[in-house]
């Protein structure tokens, strides 16, 4: 199967878990996970999953750019910092990462990790939210990672059904049931999602969380093409944009408006992370 590889920069939005392989879109998680305990992490799941059976992190080459494969048997990561592999394993829209080190920032990480061959199977069913635990599990074990989260107030956005009504059209009886998302530069589909997903999924591509306040029901299927030129939280400079913006193109294309309100943003807080050990 082939992998799709993505040159990250900036924050990082089509790495957060929702990228995968071309051909394998995986499902996005219908409620958004409760709150973590203070300091414990990974998260709790009551499910039993599949652990990464290799794991090799060691430090990257200079000039090595930053990249993400997605595997059907686990990830391929390079040119990756602390702050961005934090990005990868915890959805962070709109929030922000406080304490990390110097070397955080700065030292570059390749990481390879994969599940046992009788696993893959079952690793390829699991949804964002499952792949992200077993990311921060990766991290707590081989970067000895402790965090909690905090909530405070900040910008987000709720998506609301924009003036003329909502243009979503519902997924059809034929459509897969489970919810498929596929994120790209400047492009979004989603087949037979929620509205919570949907809510989901966009907020990795304005990097604000956005919580759904449409009240519709049912699972709804699109594909969105917008403009990447500039960045995407600047949708009044039109002056940087090469076409319309993703606030546009919802509003024209689903009949959806993101609001800007204030609202609750959870950060991440590290309270304790050491330098991996080489392998």
């Amino acid at each position: 199967m082939p992998t799709r590889k993505l040159n990250l920069g900036g924050k990082l939005l089509f790495a957060l878990g929702l990228a995968t392989a071309a051909a394998a879109p995986i499902a996005v998680a219908q409620a958004p996970p409760a709150p973590a305990a203070p300091a414990v992490q990974p998260e709790a799941t009551a499910a039993k999953l599949p652990e990464f059976d290799i794991v090799s992190i060691k430090q990257s080459l200079p000039d090595t750019r930053p990249s993400a494969q997605f595997p059907p048997d686990g990830i391929h990561l390079t040119g990756m910092s602390l702050r961005s592999l934090l990005i990868i394993a915890y959805l962070l829209p709109g929030g922000d990462i406080v304490g990390v080190p110097g070397w955080g920032e700065t030292t570059e990480f390749d990481v390879d990790a994969k599940v046992d061959p009788s696993e893959v199977e079952a690793y390829q069913k699991l949804t964002i939210d499952q792949r992200r635990l077993m990311r921060q599990a990766l991290l707590a074990d081989r970067f000895k990672l402790k965090i909690h989260r905090r909530t405070r107030e900040g910008p987000v956005y709720a998506l609301v059904l924009a003036k003329d009504g909502t243009k979503l059209k519902a997924a059809t009886a034929e459509e897969d049931a489970q919810c498929k998302v596929n994120i790209g530069r400047g492009q979004l589909s989603m087949q037979s999602c929620p509205m919570l997903s949907i809510a989901v999924a966009l907020s990795q591509v304005v990097a604000r969380t956005v919580a759904d306040k449409t009240g519709l029901p049912g699972r709804y299927s699109f594909a969105l093409d917008w403009s990447a030129t500039g960045d995407p939280m600047s949708a009044a400079n039109s002056s940087e944009q090469s076409g319309p913006s993703i606030f546009t193109t919802i509003q024209e294309q689903l009949g959806l408006k993101l609001d800007s309100q204030k609202g609750p943003v959870e950060d991440i807080v590290i309270d304790h992370v050491e330098m991996p050990s080489a392998n």
